[in-house]
């Protein structure tokens, strides 16, 4: 939403009011996002992807935009630099792009595509569960987390 407001002096002060209903999310987060329990890097990172999360989950007009690189979770990423992941520098970037890559070729979509919530549960639940768990399978998370099983229990509940 745009508004223009007058002053009395004769310049014009524009407000551009930032309610998003679009969400930028790299190919491995559109199921980090889905599995995602409290936990993460920092308390920044972690107040971001649960307010991501929410927002994606409860609002059925927002619009996820598949991108290439950092995404709207990596803002608060401490190992964000630039657009990359500074924490094992290219060789970690690399390997999050192939992750992203692969997720993107499973689910069918493109970068730069934008899809709906309902999109992504449909396209995930195509997926049969031992490959599902595979897409997780290079996760660091997944040693702490059950990432593949979260994806399913919310597929579940999103259909229901």
């Amino acid at each position: 939403m745009l508004m223009l407001l007058l002053d009395k002096k004769p310049q014009i002060t524009i407000l551009i009011f930032m309610a998003s209903t679009t969400v930028n999310l790299r190919g491995h987060h559109l199921l980090c996002l889905l599995a995602f329990r409290g936990k993460g890097y920092n308390r920044a990172f972690i107040n971001n992807l649960a307010k991501l999360q929410e927002k994606i989950r409860n609002d059925k007009k927002i619009k996820i935009k598949i991108v290439e690189g950092a995404d709207d979770i990596c803002v608060q990423c401490p190992y964000l630099n630039g657009n990359t992941c500074c924490k094992e520098a290219e060789e970690r970037t690399q390997k999050i792009n192939k992750i992203d890559n692969n997720i993107l070729n499973k689910l069918n979509f493109k970068k730069n595509e934008i899809i709906t919530l309902s999109d992504l549960v449909k396209s995930l639940s195509q997926i049969p569960k031992q490959e599902l768990a595979k897409l997780c399978s290079s996760c660091s998370w997944l040693k702490t987390e059950n990432c593949p099983k979260e994806i399913i229990l919310f597929i579940h509940s999103f259909s229901t």
